[in-house]
């Protein structure tokens, strides 16, 4: 794939997401095509500060009461269904018109720009297609609140390695509210070793930013190695010509929810979890104790800049 963003997107090969993904992470948004724009040779993902509604279906009721039972997100008690307080984008390759998906061994490339802001959470990812297990590689994540400036990479597997298998940050630019510049993240996979054993062998993932090394992880996991083949769990086939076709592509732009915090709440606070963004700890006192170094609120409408998505199939 090399998508330079010169045209509309082609329905075959993207899919203009119009949902809420559920009610994932308590995220804020409901994602519209129209805030899919190409332009300028360019898509832009633009999040904005303005009320949709649908079907209760399509935006399940959320609560912000967080684990302890309190609503420290009070007065608001969390968003009512068939409502959303901010739409925003998405576009994937799973449910496009002839759905997507690139081999497990590839490398994935997007030059974009990312804004900056509490309640923003900017993504550039893979997900495994579906099958007896699952996996979630996150290219690029922003938690702004967090760690400002840093943008981190993770991998998502099952069995008994974990959720979280690996997270690595890498500072990309210093936070200027309004703007930023345009960077490059990549992921590549690939075996450790030459004429690799898919059944056992180890599998590398190594991220770069700006082309120099920002994250390497080597999963050794048999069982997590057999599943990234496709290989079938019950008969132990692999997918014909031994050439599994196993990611999916999604680009987006959240608002609000568990990990980055409200747009519109307490600075540097993270209410469905009740703790500190900066700290990850609990509120000395109330939630205005919170480390609010370097943090500031998202200014909306805010924009992701993509430049280009480039996947090259790797040849193993």
């Amino acid at each position: 794939m090399d998508e330079q963003f010169s045209a509309p997107l082609d329905p075959n090969r993207w899919y203009i997401d119009d949902t809420t993904y559920g009610s994932g992470n308590v995220e804020e948004h409901w994602y519209d095509p129209d805030n899919v724009v190409i332009s300028g040779g360019t898509m832009k993902l633009i999040a904005k500060h303005e009320t949709k509604t649908g079907s209760s279906g399509a935006a399940p009721a959320m609560s912000f009461v967080s684990a302890d039972g309190v609503n420290h997100a009070s007065p608001r008690t969390g968003l009512p269904a068939g409502s959303r307080a901010y739409t925003s984008g998405l576009i994937d390759t799973r449910n496009a018109g002839i759905p997507t998906y690139f081999p497990l061994f590839s490398k994935f490339e997007m030059r974009a720009t990312i804004p900056h802001g509490q309640g923003l959470l900017p993504a550039f990812w893979l997900r495994r297609k579906g099958g007896a297990s699952w996996a979630e590689v996150d290219i690029m994540e922003y938690f702004f609140n967090y760690r400002p400036g840093e943008t981190k990479t993770s991998l998502h597997f099952p069995n008994s390695i974990g959720t979280n298998a690996s997270q690595q940050r890498k500072f990309f630019e210093t936070p200027t509210s309004g703007s930023s510049g345009f960077h490059t993240w990549s992921m590549e996979i690939r075996p450790a070793l030459e004429n690799a054993n898919p059944l056992k062998d180890p599998v590398i993932f190594m991220a770069k930013l700006d082309g120099v090394q920002s994250s390497y992880y080597k999963l050794t996991n048999e069982q997590t190695i057999r599943d990234l083949h496709m290989i079938d769990r019950t008969t132990g086939v692999a997918p014909a010509a031994g050439k599994s076709q196993v990611w999916d592509l999604a680009i987006n732009l959240a608002v609000g929810g568990k990990w980055v915090g409200c747009p519109d709440q307490q600075l540097g606070f993270l209410p469905i979890p009740n703790r500190c963004s900066r700290s990850q700890a609990l509120p000395s006192g109330d939630a205005t104790t919170c480390d609010m170094t370097g943090l500031y609120f998202a200014n909306f409408p805010a924009t992701m800049e993509v430049d280009y998505v480039k996947v090259w199939d790797l040849g193993y």
